[in-house]
């Protein structure tokens, strides 16, 4: 009793629940499985053991592993997320494996691979470190100048 559901672009706010989903050519709002594979198609939510996306896309993807080929993610959060020539806009994961990809931002124990990555974990706190001392000392300067 292993049916596998295939959705099409006939039913782009499907929410799905199965062991496994393929998605060919169509989309669906929310899939929640063991396994997702997307091929040329688009997810809103998945959540998943494994996700795999082949030249398609995902808002957001939260699994143990999560594999991007030639395709993107806007969020992906997982133990292990591979992406290979393609993009994500912020991955967070154990291990993040990138191939020839372009990432906003990457929050990772380890990360491999050559990316072009916007903001990494360190420049994020360097960023936010920098960014609270220019806050605090415009406060500091714009009460002393009220208070006079």
């Amino acid at each position: 009793m292993n049916e596998e559901p295939e959705v099409n672009e006939k039913q782009p706010d499907e929410r799905v629940a199965a062991e496994t989903v393929t998605i060919n050519q169509g989309g669906a709002n929310t899939v929640t499985a063991q396994t997702v594979t997307v091929v040329q198609g688009g997810i809103n939510s998945a959540t998943a053991e494994s996700i795999r996306v082949e030249q398609g896309g995902i808002a957001r993807a939260e699994g143990v592993s999560i594999q991007v080929d030639t395709g993107g993610i806007a969020l992906a959060r997982g133990e292990t997320v591979t992406v290979n020539r393609g993009g994500a806009m912020v991955v967070v994961a154990e291990t993040a494996h990138m191939n020839e990809a372009i990432v906003g931002l990457a929050i990772a124990g380890e990360i491999t691979g050559d990316a072009q990555i916007l903001i990494d974990a360190k420049s994020a706190a360097i960023i936010g470190a920098i960014a609270g001392l220019v806050i605090g000392g415009m406060k500091l300067l714009w009460g002393r100048r009220r208070g006079g």
